[in-house]
């Protein structure tokens, strides 16, 4: 099991770009020997709140709104050594990101 907090700031030469943000994140992975020496499977889950400085320039509210964006973002991974030199493994990823500012707002798949 794994777990962190991270806290980040953003200054850019744009307004619409700054901002501070808080991330949580939690992970557990499985040995192999726990899955029959099979696949080591993992699972990651982050939650993200970047909370923006300046009105934002996409905003439709008059006055311009300030940015919210919420972004939740799980993976899910199986690893497999396959001989001492080489491993292969499957990733998939879901992210959504929740937005105040309706440009800004979308989720994705990626399988890797």
């Amino acid at each position: 099991m794994r777990g962190g907090y991270t806290f980040d700031r953003d200054s850019t030469s744009g307004n619409d770009w700054d901002y501070q943000g808080h991330r949580l994140d939690l992970g557990l992975r499985l040995p192999a020997s726990v899955t029959g020496g099979w696949v080591e499977p993992s699972l990651k889950a982050e939650l993200t709140l970047r909370l923006y400085e300046n009105p934002n320039s996409r905003s439709t509210k008059a006055p311009p709104e300030k940015r919210e964006d919420t972004i939740q973002a799980y993976t899910l991974t199986l690893s497999r050594t396959l001989t001492k030199w080489l491993s292969g493994s499957v990733q998939y990823l879901y992210n959504n990101n929740a937005s105040n500012i309706r440009a800004y707002r979308y989720d994705r798949q990626i399988v890797g």
